[in-house]
């Protein structure tokens, strides 16, 4: 059989499709698709990687890309899941310029060739793989530019560019003087970053002289900060000023030593968080700032953390109210209180919240003296460092103990709930007025606010305003996104669905929007939720009622596709059913498609009309029912 033109083109270089649709040419092998020259460009990418006997259980489809013209390959494993997929359209020369690489069937990073030269010059990171969007502006396969990236993976990248003593890495975080402007910085703040970049080469040359061990060092983590605000008219800048004073980065050095590195001043520029400066081995934040490092100089602390390591290889599953739960939080509480006391004065606060932990589950379970001592160490820290993040983290244990214990009460009834409710919503909106920074609590108590407000019903508007202050004020916070989608879904009424998720059984994109003439309801859904047997039910009464007029899509969000599968297989459902993994790891309402819409709770429903705009994000049988007697 001749060769098609297509798998010519992918064996004579980087260049895999012509712009014609693929459907029937001929598919390149899989042995191809994971050729070396298809890898990741760049370093350290995680991704799936297959042995041999996986390999033969593999299958490469032709697909169709998102931008007109374009069409790819995809390679699958045996349970169907994306392997790689590499894109080519009209303008790239006839190849490819967009290569995707999964892992464990979520993609997680991207190369794309902007400039149709048969290279990559575009670099993103997506999903459990982080945020980072890396640009090469000079053509020599490396990043120049950060568009996107964390603070965390900031500093991860200053750490790896000491560590392979790569000054130019180091370079591509730095802010540049473009950015100072267009942040519209007065010229004397523009001045002082300039002045901290000075001699950058020769700083950064002497750090990693004085640093020769780290060579071969281990990453570890960037360690957990506040970020600050400094408002605009105190530097006579127009919009104000996000910064880190410092990030402190651990890593592993020769024979396993801890050490530190410090990325000092870091600066938000739109999307990417920049470095002013080379990193340093001293931390630069005033009083030597709190990084947690307990394990590290601590011969007695280290004790009791390999002591609380062996309890907690055995801990047992809730609820905190079984007697063997209740003996293994005691014992640790026992441990946490020596390792309080054993701890640093920088490095006890760790320790603290983890005492208001235990705790506090040890009060949702029942234990009255741990509820006593949990409000007496919350009034304590409260009385001692009123505006601190200890102090924030214990009231709000506290106020998340009394509450849980008051919602399990056996004599409750709709009076007693009502009112429990009412004062729940008062202490939340009084926490985040007494600790409006508190990053790792503040923001998880305007979403409970947002999300109470919004299921008392009719408080839509107040609902919103508690959502974006979580997305404003804590915008690396991991509920951002979610609260940015439940905004979003708030708003849907009236609007034209956009929304697109892979098909269940195929993985296949599925565009919501492309559903015409009918009337849709798109329903969210995972195999734990008894209520959707009954919806879906309903739904399909409807839909017999109205032949051809009705079309359901159900997005599962359960943990993996495997449960959502094996429930529609017991429980059969004529619908589109679609099915966005979440990140490895984490559960169902962390998939993207749970994300885009702020899904706080299951089920979830929206009815879109037969013109594509969203008639409303409650369902309701019988205006559905009216809905689709509309034009008989």
């Amino acid at each position: 059989m001749a060769m098609s033109r297509t798998l010519k083109g992918l064996l004579a270089g980087s260049l895999l499709l012509t712009a014609a649709s693929a459907v029937n040419a001929q598919a390149p092998t899989v042995e191809v698709m994971l050729e070396k020259r298809f890898e990741p460009k760049q370093k350290d990418i995680a991704i799936t990687t297959l042995t041999p006997a996986e390999k033969a259980t593999c299958k490469v489809t032709a697909i169709a890309g998102t931008r007109p013209g374009s069409t790819g390959w995809e390679l699958v494993d045996a349970k169907n899941q994306p392997v790689r997929r590499y894109f080519g359209a009209k303008g790239a020369k006839g190849g490819v310029d967009t290569w995707c690489y999964f892992k464990d069937g979520v993609e997680v990073y991207r190369e794309i060739d902007t400039k149709n030269t048969g290279s990559p010059d575009q670099f993103r990171w997506f999903n459990a793989a982080g945020m980072k969007w890396g640009q090469d502006l000079t053509s020599k396969g490396r990043i120049d530019k950060w568009v996107m990236i964390s603070a965390e993976e900031a500093g991860q990248e200053a750490f790896l560019a000491v560590a392979t003593n790569d000054y130019h890495r180091l370079q591509a975080l730095f802010i540049s003087e473009d950015e100072m402007k267009a942040m519209k910085l007065p010229a004397k703040e523009i001045d002082r970053l300039k002045a901290a970049q000075a001699q950058a080469s020769k700083k950064f040359d002497a750090l990693v002289k004085a640093l020769p061990s780290i060579a071969g060092a281990k990453f570890e983590r960037v360690e957990g900060s506040q970020p600050g605000c400094v408002p605009g008219e105190s530097i006579g800048a127009s919009s104000d000023l996000i910064k880190f004073p410092s990030r402190a980065v651990l890593y592993s050095g020769a024979g396993g030593k801890h050490e530190w590195l410090h990325t000092g001043e870091m600066i938000l520029a739109g999307f990417a968080w920049r470095m002013v400066e080379v990193p340093t081995l001293e931390d630069p934040t005033p009083g030597g700032g709190v990084n947690p490092a307990p394990a590290i100089g601590n011969p007695q602390l280290n004790d009791i953390i390999a002591q609380v390591d062996k309890l907690d290889k055995n801990a047992p599953d809730l609820p905190p109210s079984q007697p063997t739960m209740k003996a293994y939080l005691n014992a640790r509480i026992a441990l946490v209180k020596k390792a309080v006391q054993a701890a640093d004065a920088k490095d006890r606060e760790v320790w603290y919240k983890q005492l208001f932990d235990n705790l506090s589950t040890l009060a949702q379970g029942g234990d009255s003296p741990a509820f006593k001592e949990l409000s007496s160490l919350a009034n304590e820290m409260a009385t001692k460092m009123p505006a601190s993040s200890v102090a924030a983290y214990g009231v709000y244990r506290e106020l998340w103990a009394q509450y849980t214990v008051a919602m399990t009460d056996p004599k409750l009834d709709a009076t007693k709930v009502e009112k429990i409710q009412k004062a729940w919503l008062d202490q939340l909106e009084d926490f985040v007025k007494r600790y409006p920074k508190a990053e790792d609590t503040t923001p998880d108590a305007l979403h409970q606010l947002a999300m109470h407000t919004e299921f008392l019903g009719n408080k839509d508007d107040i609902a919103k305003r508690w959502y974006e202050q979580v997305y404003t004020h804590f915008p690396e916070h991991y509920l951002a996104e979610k609260c940015k989608g439940a905004v979003r879904r708030l708003d849907l009424p009236g609007k034209k669905i956009a929304f697109a998720a892979p098909l269940l059984q195929t993985g296949a994109n599925f565009d919501v929007g492309s559903v015409k003439d009918k009337v849709t309801v798109v329903y969210f859904w995972d195999s734990k939720s008894t209520q959707c047997v009954a919806d879906f039910a309903g739904l399909a009464k409807i839909a017999e009622r109205h032949p051809g007029k009705l079309e359901l899509v159900t997005v599962s969000l359960d943990d993996t596709a495997e449960h959502a599968k094996d429930f529609l297989k017991s429980t059969p459902v004529k619908a589109i059913h679609l099915y966005d993994a979440p990140p490895k790891g984490l559960s169902g309402m962390s998939s993207p498609a749970a994300l885009y819409f702020g899904i706080n709770g299951l089920p979830t429903a929206f009815v879109v009309g037969r013109d594509g705009r969203v008639l409303t994000r409650v369902l309701q049988f019988d205006m559905l029912e009216n809905e689709l007697k509309k034009g008989q």
